[in-house]
């Protein structure tokens, strides 16, 4: 306390000047009316300035908190959206069936809670990622007691992403699209003909489609989405584009480049895939 005072008293004539400056400088802007719109003019000028500021800062430390949002929200929206397919019947549609025959069918024989959890989204932060090994994986921020296991589908807002490996409580392993041991049912959206989908260990921006026979008419530009048939991934999801087509003397099949859709080097959020039928499905299969 002592040398509290002691500083006031060393500083005491620096202390009144600026109390008397302050006491003038009000005084000016008090009773001059010129000053004092030149006053009030610069101080709203700062005032903004500084609540721009102060507004700016505040957005970017609740930016996470709404992008989170956001996630949840287009998580909701693409599980709404596959209850409508399967409504319409878009991925079951055949030769012989209309869509109000599929629709119908459908109501008639699954019941509500069937559609509405056959898959759900869970969104995801990717927070670990690779590109460049020969067999590559990703972390994401959510685990066992978000409801993830290994098996399970992972994508992005632009398409596939990888299928989980190894869980813990709050993360996981992706093994990502990107991995020599990828197998991943896919098919051809303009036709219906689906092949098996692997990366041949070169550029992250392509892989390939196996398994389609040469009497298949196959033109570049056609889109690849998953076939739905692994219990994983949901029917129609956004793989590519086809970029190159080969064939090789004596052989059956095409050797089919895709264009990925999903940016691998890029991926900061994704959606884990939970389908509420696939561990009834493997059971039964495995009888």
């Amino acid at each position: 306390m002592g040398g509290f005072l002691q500083f006031l008293f060393q500083n005491s004539s620096t202390f009144l000047f600026l109390l008397l400056e302050a006491l003038c400088f009000y005084m000016v802007v008090r009773f001059n009316d010129s000053q004092r719109e030149i006053y009030l003019s610069t101080a709203s000028i700062y005032a903004g300035s500084i609540n721009k500021t102060i507004d700016n800062a505040t957005n970017y430390l609740w930016l996470k908190s709404d992008v989170d949002e956001l996630m949840r929200e287009n998580a909701l929206l693409r599980q709404q959206l596959h209850q409508m397919a399967l409504l319409r019947g878009d991925s079951l549609l055949g030769d012989s069936l209309s869509r109000e025959d599929v629709a119908a069918f459908l109501r008639d024989t699954l019941p509500t809670d069937s559609l509405r959890n056959s898959f759900v989204f869970v969104p995801a932060n990717i927070i670990n990622n690779s590109i460049v090994a020969q067999d590559n994986t990703l972390t994401i921020d959510r685990g066992r007691r978000d409801g993830v296991a290994s098996g399970m589908g992972v994508i992005s807002n632009n398409g596939l992403v990888g299928i989980v490996m190894k869980v813990s409580d709050r993360y996981a392993t992706v093994m990502s699209l990107l991995h020599r041991q990828t197998r991943i049912s896919a098919s051809i959206r303009r036709t219906g003909y689906f092949g098996v989908l692997r990366w041949g260990g070169e550029s992250s921006r392509y892989m390939y489609l196996d398994a389609i026979p040469r009497h298949e008419k196959v033109y570049l530009g056609d889109t690849i989405q998953t076939s739905g048939y692994s219990n994983i991934f949901p029917s129609g999801i956004m793989v590519g584009l086809v970029h190159k087509i080969d064939t090789l003397p004596g052989d059956n099949y095409y050797n089919i480049e895709i264009e990925l859709s999903t940016p691998m080097a890029k991926l900061q959020k994704a959606y884990v895939v939970k389908s509420s039928a696939r561990d009834e499905v493997r059971q039964l299969e495995q009888r």
